[in-house]
Parts: structure tokens; C-alpha cells; sequence
């Protein structure tokens, strides 16, 4: 899941376009969003699929914004959603706008159109990692591991010590394809990284290569 989030980026590195799943982020959040909160979830792609329980469908306001009343808070993201479209529709080059559109829909659970706007987004601004690792962490919430490795690839390619795509690509490799291995060197990499990662998250990076060396998946299906 950072010009934006090196929240990695949208992990830690998760782009201002974004907000930082597994993804986390540094992006310029919306709606009463924090920084706080992407890193505590959008780092991890698995957290963030098993956050939105029913992929595709609208989370729960109170995903949306902790607290508050229900109507109220889904009233604001409509409002904000109508603000963003004048935005795109005014000019068809404002990759940012897009990226908030796609993290508008993707905080109330609509993966499939925060897909259509991340790849608008992309579309842009090809070498966005922050927000190819959010395209990466939708894929994941849908079921799409294959999609979701392609653009964690792409992401890497791109930047090599890209943490939230290397955290991420390794749960999609333990988790779809069984690769303990390949998932324990790039989790390794990144904790061998000069990161700005929480302590609480390293601690949770070196739970998962400890279990995987032991034979134990930290991501059973």
C-alpha cells in the first residue's frame, strides 16, 4: 500500500498522494485523516484487507473517521468526493486529485474504483511508488495477489529500498505463492535499512521473519 509517503511512503512511504497495504504514507491526507493512521494500517496490506472485511463494499463510517456520527461522516465524504471530481474534471492533469479520489474510495472500502483512480493517478505519474503501492494494497484487499506482485515489482524497479513495497511484496509472497524464503530476504532488507519505521512495526517485521524461519506462515490463509 512517501513525494508523498515515504511512509515508508504510503507505508512509510506511502505518497503524498496517498497516505501510507499493506501499505503507509506521508500523503497529504483528507478529510480529517492522519498520518498517524495510515502508518498504523496502510503499512501492512494484510491489515488493511482484513480492516475491509467486505472488499468492494463501503466500510463503516467509522473507518472512515474514528468516532462521530455515522450519516455525518459518510455526508462528508460525499462532499468531498463531489469536490474532488470538479477538480479532475476541471483539469485532466491533476495527477494529485486523482490520487485523493482513489484514497477516498479506498478508505470506504470501494477497491475497485480506487483502482480506476490510482491507474489515472499512474497514468501521470508512472514512477509514483507511494501510490503504486496503494494500487498494490487494493489489488491485495480484492484477492489479486498476482496484480497486486506486478505493481510491487513495478514499485521496486523503481526504487529498490522502497520499505512499504518490500514489506508488502513479501506478504504477497508467503501469503500467495508460499515463498517463505523470498519473503523472509525482503523483509531482512528492510529491517536492514536506515528506516523511519515505528519501533513497534520493526519489532512486528522481526516477529514475521522469526516465525517464518520456524516453519510457522505469520499470514495463513
Amino acid at each position: 500500500m512517501e513525494k508523498n509517503k515515504e511512509s515508508g511512503a504510503k507505508l512509510i512511504d506511502k505518497s503524498k498522494a496517498a497516505s501510507y497495504a499493506i501499505l503507509v504514507g506521508s500523503l497529504g491526507l483528507i478529510i480529517g485523516f492522519s498520518i498517524g493512521f495510515y502508518l498504523s494500517n496502510r503499512w501492512n496490506m494484510e491489515a488493511q484487507a482484513n480492516r475491509h472485511a467486505s472488499p468492494g463494499k463501503p466500510a463503516d463510517a467509522a473507518h472512515v473517521h474514528e468516532g462521530g456520527d455515522s450519516a455525518q461522516q459518510m455526508d462528508m465524504v460525499r462532499k468531498h468526493l463531489d469536490a474532488l471530481k470538479q477538480k479532475v474534471e476541471k483539469d485532466p492533469k491533476d495527477a494529485q486529485a486523482r490520487i485523493d479520489m482513489g484514497n477516498m474510495y479506498y478508505e470506504v472500502g470501494k477497491m475497485e474504483q480506487a483502482i480506476e483512480w490510482y491507474k489515472q493517478a499512474l497514468d501521470l505519474e508512472p514512477n509514483n511508488v507511494d501510490v503504486r503501492t496503494d494500487l498494490a494494497t487494493a489489488y491485495f484487499t480484492l484477492g489479486q495477489l498476482d496484480k497486486a506482485e506486478i505493481e510491487l515489482q513495478k514499485s521496486l524497479s523503481i526504487n529498490p529500498s522502497h520499505v512499504n513495497s518490500l514489506i508488502n511484496l513479501g506478504i504477497v509472497k508467503i501469503r500467495g505463492k508460499n515463498d517463505t524464503q523470498g519473503a523472509v530476504q525482503l523483509w531482512e532488507k528492510v529491517l536492514a535499512l536506515n528506516t523511519s519505521l515505528p519501533a513497534d512495526k520493526l519489532d512486528q517485521i522481526k516477529q514475521w521473519v522469526s516465525l517464518a524461519k520456524q516453519g510457522n506462515n505469520p499470514f495463513p490463509k
